[in-house]
């Protein structure tokens, strides 16, 4: 008999399994195991869905079945060797999806919740930074007690039973759902590495302390033979679980998702839980929202460069795609790979929701979805039937987006603040001669103008990476209306000549996706940090200002990556370096400074250095603007702002001018509150802020600087003098309209603590809701009914919070049918614990 037809009948009904079980496992007691790739992969390609394994829906799996669904990525929680409940349902799945011709792989958590993280036993081995701090939460990536609890023998189950039910390969998710961080940061230096390492070397010395361990290793010349050895020790314990799994089943694969994020530990195991003969699957989340790009080529070239034998399987975020697009872009995902999953199948069992309120949902109707994966099925059967004289009908659509689109979706449409004033009337005439900052994602920045004026700038775009995706643009008028858009370009910069029509404060605005980098040439221009600053490879000297009462403030530089690295300084007024600092893998470079009365209310200038791509964090005690010359610095007006009253004559809210009308703001003492990214400081203390609003749509933030760190954003829309509705950005905001003249978010901060290592959502009672899995929650609940509930997705506990008062006036733990166990600590806390 063949090899790929005993595959074929071993994966056929339970019934007629046992003959080939007694044979298979005589091959493997003789040592001739025969591990073969799947010949359906080969053929068919992974037409995969992920969800949860609970979902006991046998209408569910056959909708999918018959819709071009052939893999179903089923993720198994709790799945442990002494979890019986969690591997009678494995086995239940595996049967229901062998009935309807499903293949099934089980996946399983690296570090997702008490069933993992009961392995990490109290002072035990931890993962420890390369500055010596420890995450308790967090295994040593190399622990080979751990990895053998948690992977192996879990792999190991999986294996044993797919001799008696069609379980066709093993999955490990490495996002560590529970721990200190969902990734490890870099390299670990806990002592049990240290030891074992000197151990390999023959050295003969005491383990450094953890904060003295990384800088060692260099002071020794061997901090790069200890990364190479740890790479070594990961690919050791993965070839390890792949020679335990295909001794007791040759034919299972296995797979890992984000393999092919390129750290150093999924290098290591692309390495080592593969072979030639049966490659690890890399199930891809990096390929969520690009689709059939230039990526996959990249990837493919990546694993041939590292020596893995890996093969990539794209997955989709189905919401990060036109329905109409799905098909097309997974027909196209499967192309030179082993096929394709999307995100999540767990949507069709819930309701659709026309506006989104989790990750989950589909937009309504269900079956558009189900026709598009049928027909990327169809398509590839119909590749596979004809072969070399196949023609494709389906044809990827681009992805372009118009540029008023992309920066609406980027929700930077809209007018600039309502004014900021020159720091030196005189400005400057131009800007230096310096090339300017490479920024990337979306920046914005503001321009005076005058009425009758031309407005000038040179746009320059950089490509980064493989997509095809160009950058746009768009130049705002003060009172919101496009006077330019356009796309950038990779071959020829954008050279603006703009007639301005008002008098006031335009909106540069630029938007792309991470692959592209932009820098903006004009005088007279601020950069908005409220709107992020990220930059790629090529910084110049940023310049901002220090008001008169900051006695202390921050600046962040961080990096996504571990081998990414970069270099922040900071100069005082008088140009001399006031603090210089340093990115360790993902540990952000963080200067603080304490300036003296002298070198308060005048200008200071910094700059990131980064090996790559650097993202900037601002303290909210520094005015959130930045410029490349001193001269061209802007500020908030503060109280002398035009839309802002005075104090003295205030209007009463609902006082029509020429400008707009009076809308009072209502906040809680102590809040930074701010109008379409305008704060007054002024209004921190008393909570009532007065503004003119003209009739449009506005946004209303706020956040505070002590206690609790609540930060809620709104768009309120001023119709005829009065505001017509509230739309949060937040999915739970406690910004509501008190009358058609207020908008309020007083109430109190309330602290929600859950179980631990369940995440807590939280929501107005029927609205939407949002979410924190760290285990508690910080939030602002303004008067009226909240729902909150945590999860571990197996148990629900629910409850219902009513605000009267400022306070928490009570928790009714009965509501929503879950299991009970909420109580209301205090005024301002409601916990489960």
């Amino acid at each position: 008999m063949e090899r790929n037809k005993f595959r074929h009948v071993f994966a056929g009904k339970p019934a007629n399994r046992i003959p080939l079980i007694i044979l298979a496992l005589l091959l493997l007691a003789s040592g001739k195991g025969f591990a073969e790739w799947p010949a359906w992969i080969e053929k068919e390609k992974i037409r995969g869905g992920y969800q949860g394994g609970y979902i006991d829906s046998d209408e569910h799996f056959a909708r999918l079945a018959a819709h071009g669904i052939n893999t179903l990525l089923l993720s198994f929680a709790s799945l442990d060797i002494d979890a019986t409940d969690e591997i009678a349902l494995m086995k239940k799945q595996a049967d229901r999806c062998s009935g309807l011709g499903l293949h099934m792989f089980v996946c399983v958590r690296l570090c997702g919740d008490k069933a993992e993280l009961r392995y990490l036993v109290p002072g035990g081995r931890c993962y420890v930074g390369g500055k010596g701090g420890a995450l308790t939460k967090t295994p040593c990536p190399v622990d080979p007690v751990f990895w053998d609890n948690v992977v192996t023998k879990r792999a190991q189950l999986a294996a044993e039973h797919s001799l008696m039910h069609k379980i066709d390969g093993f999955a490990l998710d490495p996002e560590m759902y529970s721990a200190d961080m969902a990734n490890f940061p870099g390299y670990c230096y806990c002592e049990y590495c240290f030891r074992e390492f000197f151990q390999h070397r023959g050295l003969q010395v005491d383990v450094p302390s953890p904060e003295k361990r990384s800088a060692w290793l260099k002071d020794n010349g061997l901090l790069e033979t200890y990364q190479r050895w740890q790479e070594e020790q990961a690919q050791g314990l993965a070839v390890k679980t792949m020679q335990a799994v295909h001794k007791i089943n040759p034919g299972m694969v296995i797979g890992v998702l984000s393999l092919d994020d390129r750290s150093w530990y999924s290098n290591a195991w692309a390495r080592g839980f593969g072979s030639p003969e049966m490659p690890v699957i890399a199930f891809s989340e990096n390929t969520y929202s690009t689709g059939a790009d230039k990526y996959l080529v990249r990837t493919k070239e990546h694993f041939k460069l590292i020596n893995a034998n890996a093969l990539l399987c794209p997955g989709m975020w189905l919401r990060q795609f036109k329905v109409s697009d799905i098909a097309s872009q997974l027909f196209y995902m499967a192309q030179d790979t082993a096929g394709y999953w999307v995100f999540t199948t767990y949507g069709l069992v819930l309701p659709p929701e026309e506006v989104p309120t989790n990750h989950y949902t589909w937009l309504p109707p269900h079956q558009q979805y189900l026709d598009a994966f049928l027909l990327a099925g169809k398509e590839l059967d119909r590749q596979a039937k004809e072969g070399d004289a196949f023609v494709p009908k389906l044809k990827l659509a681009s992805r372009q987006e118009t540029p008023r689109s992309a920066l609406e979706n980027a929700g930077l449409l809209g007018p600039a603040p309502a004014e900021l004033i020159p720091l030196d009337p005189a400005g400057q005439e131009s800007r230096p001669m310096q090339e300017a900052t490479r920024l990337r994602y979306q920046a914005v920045f503001y321009i005076p103008a005058a009425a009758g004026g031309n407005i000038k700038a040179r746009l320059s775009a950089y490509k980064e990476g493989d997509s095809e995706l160009m950058p746009v643009y768009g130049l705002l008028s003060p009172c919101g209306k496009v006077a330019a858009e356009g796309m950038l370009s990779f071959e020829n910069p954008v050279l603006l000549d703009v007639p301005a029509e008002e008098t006031g404060l335009y909106k540069l605005a630029l938007a792309g996706r991470h692959s592209y980098s932009a820098a903006i040439d004009m005088p007279h221009a601020v950069q908005s940090v409220n709107d992020t600053v990220s930059a790629v490879k090529h910084t110049a000297v940023m310049y901002f200002y220090v008001p008169p009462d900051c006695a202390e403030f921050f600046i962040k530089a961080s990096t996504p990556y571990a081998a990414e690295r970069a270099k922040l300084t900071v100069w005082d007024s008088d140009g001399k370096e006031a603090a210089a600092a340093e990115t360790f893998e993902t540990t952000p470079a963080i200067a603080t400074l304490h300036p003296a009365p002298d070198q308060r209310g005048k200008v200071w200038s910094f700059r990131m250095i980064p090996s790559y791509s650097v993202n900037l964090a601002w303290d909210d005690r520094l005015p959130p603007y930045l410029s490349e010359s001193p001269e061209s610095l802007m500020l908030p007006a503060g109280k002398k702002n035009a839309s802002e009253p005075d104090k003295k004559g205030a209007a009463l809210p609902g006082t029509q001018t020429e400008k707009g009308v009076f809308i009072r703001l209502e906040s809680n003492s102590g809040d930074y509150v701010a109008v379409n990214g305008v704060y007054d400081y002024a209004t921190v203390k008393d909570g009532i802020r007065d503004v003119i609003l003209p009739d449009g749509e506005h946004t209303l933030s706020y956040y505070r600087a002590e206690g609790i760190k609540t930060y809620y954003e709104a768009k309120i829309t001023v119709e005829k003098g009065t505001v017509a509705k509230i739309a949060d950005t937040a999915r739970a905001s406690s910004w509501r309209i008190a009358d058609s003249a207020t908008v309020s978010s007083r109430g109190p901060d309330v602290k929600i603590i859950g179980k631990p290592g369940q995440s807590i959502y939280y929501g107005r009672l029927n609205g939407p809701m949002s979410g924190s899995t760290a285990g508690e929650a910080e939030i602002r609940l303004s008067e009226g009914d909240w729902v909150i509930y945590c999860s571990d997705w197996t148990d629900y506990y629910w409850a219902r919070i009513t605000i009267a008062g400022g306070v928490v006036e009570s928790v009714d733990d009965t509501h929503g049918g879950g299991k009970s166990g909420w109580r209301k600590v205090d005024d301002t806390t409601v916990s489960i614990r």
